[in-house]
């Protein structure tokens, strides 16, 4: 069933594996490329520096280490995480619940999502990736542990805390795993009390992950609201109030759900009103936990702009849990409430669970099919394009000697972008070079000189000359 998960993934999106570079690639890439190796390494280790997301260095330093400016390695260990993601969803929604049959159903629902179409084709979203890869590690791994009857102590919770690092380290979305797992130990363990969380009893035994890694989180919210990168940016300031909660939940669910434009903060309240419902009638402590998770894990992004629906990616498992918890939970009440059969085991036999897997597969066909973005070739992207055409062009003239100057002429990317000079540093690996962008020029004027000079005409890279 999961090399079936696998190939469904891979049907579903493996045009991505052919995607190329994008604009996000470029100037992620340059970035951490300018920096030492060791630099990109500490910023990971001390997480709260105003560094951006160096989790993100370390991928694209390591591919473009291997192989240079060629997408096709970037791509392929992109999509080993995405498969890695998959199996992390199945073991931690099968330890959760103990069942195979949601593991996989869960897996499958996360494997694939029309509207996460930047996901497929845009490896600058490699920090929502990363931070996946991190954060079900870490949250499957205090599972486990509580599960066997431990407490996470010790270099269990060394270890947990090393993984949460590098999920801070990728994206802001891991500030919720402290809630998540003080809310899985409410909800799975022994409930709260006042008089032993009073008597400190719940902060030194259950509570220690959840009260430390709040605490280490406390300065890495300081250093992004203050001093990092996105501090003061337009689209990374938040907004505080329920305007902008409400009006960004109606967004994200219009794309999750493939209904634009019909979600208001009603029908909002109206959904998770039922979802809640769902769960408290059936005292179902997977639904709740599953519930619970979907409301807190995107509330990094509910009070910032909303993106492109990628940006769920991560909450995205907690919906897929909660479904398949539901329709496992039918499949198994049916037989025994409507046709009365006390012991179903046509039901719960390897031929019917891939009875279950091929029905979910046909009906998660034909929901992402309607969208139409499942057809769109991901170099589709005029960036792509560009970037692309220009790189052949580079490749086929000689090498500029180091510290030369190169002119662009009327390119199609915006005056005084950076994009460029991005591009010429990476495909050759030289940091000296100097870049710059000139407006189109009557040939009777006479450029300044310049080792390169490069057009843009049709729809077509030319070089123009050199010096």
């Amino acid at each position: 069933m999961s090399a079936g998960v696998a190939a469904y993934f891979l049907w579903s999106s493996g045009h991505g594996l052919r995607a190329y570079f994008t604009d996000d690639d470029m100037m992620n890439l340059y970035r951490y490329w300018v920096q030492p190796w060791w630099r990109v390494l500490w910023d990971n280790v001390i997480y709260f520096s105003p560094s951006y997301r160096p989790m993100g260095g370390v991928f694209y330093r390591l591919a473009y280490a291997v192989a240079g400016f060629d997408p096709l390695p970037f791509r392929l260990l992109f999509y080993a995480l995405l498969l890695l993601n998959l199996f992390l969803v199945f073991r931690f929604t099968r330890r959760l619940t103990g069942s195979d049959e949601v593991g996989v159903l869960a897996a499958l629902i996360c494997s694939f999502h029309a509207r996460f179409i930047e996901i497929y084709c845009n490896t600058g979203t490699v920090y929502d990736v990363l931070c996946f890869s991190f954060y079900f590690a870490a949250l499957s791994f205090y599972v486990a542990t509580r599960q066997g009857g431990r407490l996470v102590q010790g270099w269990r919770l060394a270890w947990f805390v090393v993984l949460y690092i590098g999920a801070l380290d990728s994206k802001e979305m891991a500030l919720t795993l402290p809630l998540m797992i003080g809310i899985y130990e409410l909800v799975y363990h022994t409930p709260f009390s006042p008089d032993r969380f009073f008597a400190g009893k719940w902060l030194v035994r259950e509570g220690l992950a959840s009260v430390l890694t709040f605490v280490l989180a406390i300065p890495y919210v300081v250093s992004k609201l203050f001093a990092g990168p996105l501090a003061n940016h337009p689209l990374y300031t938040p907004v505080l109030s329920v305007g902008q909660f409400m009006d960004t939940w109606c967004w994200y669910l219009d794309q999750l759900l493939y209904s634009p434009g019909w979600f208001t903060p009603f029908r909002v309240i109206v959904l998770f009103g039922a979802l809640s419902a769902v769960a408290w009638l059936r005292r179902s402590r997977n639904l709740k936990f599953s519930l619970l998770f979907i409301i807190i894990i995107p509330l990094p992004i509910l009070f910032i702009p909303a993106r492109g629906g990628f940006a769920f990616y991560v909450p995205m498992a907690g919906w897929a849990l909660y479904a398949a918890i539901v329709i496992v939970e039918i499949c198994e009440f049916a037989p025994r409430r409507i046709l009365r059969i006390q012991r179903p085991s046509v039901f719960t036999g390897a031929p019917a669970r891939l009875a279950l897997l091929g029905l979910m597969v046909l009906a998660l066909v034909r929901a992402h099919r309607v969208q139409r973005t499942w057809t769109i070739p991901c170099r589709s992207g005029s960036e792509q394009e560009v970037i692309r055409t220009l790189a052949r062009q580079l490749g086929a003239h000689k090498r500029p000697p180091p510290n030369s100057r190169i002119l662009f002429v009327a390119d199609p990317f915006a005056p005084g972008a950076y994009t460029p000079k991005f591009i010429v540093a990476l495909y050759y690996g030289d940091r000296s070079l100097t870049v710059e962008q000139v407006p189109a020029r009557d040939a009777s004027q006479q450029r300044p000189p310049a080792q390169f000079v490069i057009g843009y005409k049709d729809q077509a890279w030319m070089m123009l000359g050199w010096d």
